[in-house]
């Protein structure tokens, strides 16, 4: 991944966690930091999301879920699942 599709992707993700994990903390692998500089030693760090009244993913018809149009009341053999429109 390239620096753009990283933040593309982070972008996705936090829209993700504010749209249906609201107001849960994470505990992620971060460097530790001392007064001076990072080491290289990984520490479990607890994280809340920010912005959470923003969107900062970018959406299209390209890239959004659609639902097909054989949609049926119990949805036998996968029919009524979501695609991509590809």
């Amino acid at each position: 991944m390239d620096q753009q599709e990283r933040i593309a992707a982070y972008n996705h993700f936090h829209d993700f966690v504010c749209c249906y994990l609201q107001n849960q903390e994470f505990e992620v692998n971060a460097p530790k930091v001392d007064d001076s500089e990072f080491e290289a030693e990984l520490v479990s760090t607890p994280v809340k999301m920010s912005n959470c009244s923003l969107l900062l993913a970018n959406y299209s018809d390209a890239n959004v879920w659609k639902v097909a149009s054989s949609v049926s009341g119990d949805y036998p053999s996968g029919e009524g699942s979501a695609d991509l429109g590809q």
